[in-house]
């Protein structure tokens, strides 16, 4: 496509690269709305040429007449206002920002970004880092496509670096390629994607409330559609929460991973495939921590994933909790069913209390629970899995290894008001010491 006159120093007037010259070397964010997606009678161009040099978020937006003959170059001072002017000139645009490569620059405000009037957000931060010089987020909000890729995002909010709030629309968002301190998705639906992914160095030391690395919230209303959440290919790690002493705060779940689902009868799906989650510390569920209400229908599908070196009083490696009492028990079906497939549980611990019930490595209430393929737990103190008025169902050709775990009663499996079901052909073996 042709590079707009006022970029190109080999057709540009003097006064026009003079102009240019003056411009502040800054880094420079490129917004290209495609063409196909923009009212009648506006194109972009998709060519930039530049280099980027200090800190800031600098925003170039280029738009120009579809003769191609005058352009305008817009500058921002923040991303905010870079989405505010496309938001302004494209309706429903289709907008891609790229960072410069390779770049580092600061962020020291926090943004809220309302898209309702952009229809796909594309963010590649070309290995770009962030580095938030306060405690300060961005916020998506509103009814959009967002991906984001190849950005780093580091020494941000402890309630989420970035945060996506969606009460009422269809959202669907992509991370890939994304290292940062937090992610928040707060009431959205539909579809959930997160891919190569490493969420790292959540401290937290305030005994604040339900802070993860990656907290969903959904508080749908009845009727709104279910949620759709894939992580894949991910790492959570190195993640603690806890107080200004050294005890745990009883209130801090899954410092990892924390989802809470309440009020709407909808399904909702989560889907975590091939991550590691190592070295997260909370109070319930260290890695991951999972409380449904009654009214859900949550399944959790684990596969191929490791949890090592984890840390909670309760549920070290993960806690799955559906809130609600046994006599809803005999009238609901089960609000959460939790699938664990072909992973890996080693040396996760609780902090004290190894001896109580419920110091386990997966701990499971009012819930249902499947275990599908090779499974491993191997070294953890506390029993392995401890399961309270739960269902436990071990599928046909599955093979799960108990070894090495301590735990004054039921090291392996610790069941209280709980039932244990084995298929045909399965193999559950426990040893005391490394075989």
């Amino acid at each position: 496509m042709k590079i707009p006159q006022a970029l190109d120093n080999k057709t540009s007037s003097p006064v026009q690269r003079q102009t240019v010259a003056m411009l502040p070397r800054t880094v420079l964010l490129v917004i290209v709305a495609a063409s196909q997606m923009v009212p009648l009678g506006f194109c972009c161009t998709t060519d930039w040429r530049g280099s980027c040099d200090a800190a800031g978020w600098n925003v170039r937006v280029e738009s120009c007449p579809c003769d191609n003959t005058s352009c305008t170059t817009v500058y921002c001072d923040s991303l905010a206002g870079a989405i505010g002017y496309v938001q302004e000139h494209y309706q429903r645009a289709s907008v891609t920002i790229d960072l410069c490569s390779s770049c580092s620059f600061e962020l020291e405000a926090n943004s809220t970004i309302d898209n309702s009037n952009v229809e796909r957000l594309y963010l590649s931060g070309n290995g770009s880092v962030v580095d938030c010089t306060r405690n300060v987020s961005v916020t998506f909000s509103g009814k959009m496509n967002v991906t984001i890729e190849s950005i780093t995002f580091k020494n941000c909010s402890t309630k989420g670096t970035l945060r996506f709030v969606n009460v009422f629309g269809y959202q669907d968002i992509t991370l890939a390629h994304f290292e940062g301190s937090g992610l928040s998705f707060l009431n959205v639906s539909g579809t959930v994607s997160i891919s190569n992914t490493t969420i790292s160095g959540l401290h937290v030391h305030k005994s604040l409330d339900h802070i993860s690395a990656l907290y969903v919230n959904s508080k749908l209303s009845y009727g709104d559609a279910g949620l759709v959440f894939s992580l894949t290919n991910c790492s959570i790690v190195d993640n603690i929460n806890v107080n200004e002493t050294t005890a745990m705060e009883e209130m801090t779940r899954g410092t990892g991973m924390f989802l809470y689902l309440k009020r709407a009868r909808n399904s909702n799906h989560f889907f975590i495939n091939n991550c590691t989650f190592a070295n997260n510390v909370a109070y319930l569920g260290g890695s991951i921590s999972v409380l449904t209400s009654s009214a859900s229908d949550t399944e959790v599908d684990i596969r191929d994933s490791v949890f090592r070196g984890n840390k909670a009083e309760i549920g070290s490696a993960t806690d799955f909790y559906c809130a609600q009492t046994p006599v809803n028990k005999q009238i609901n079906e089960t609000c959460l069913r939790v699938v664990i497939r072909d992973s890996h549980f080693a040396r996760n611990e609780p902090f004290t209390h190894i001896m109580q019930m419920g110091s386990s490595t997966v701990c499971v209430k009012y819930t249902e629970l499947e275990l599908n393929g090779k499974i491993v737990f191997y070294k953890n103190n506390g029993s392995a899995i401890a399961s309270e008025e739960s269902d436990i169902f071990v599928n046909r050709d599955s093979n799960i290894t108990f070894t090495g775990n301590v735990a004054q009663r039921g090291a392996g499996l610790n069941l209280f008001g709980s039932f244990v079901h084995i298929y045909r052909n399965t193999e559950i073996k426990f040893y005391t010491t490394e075989r």
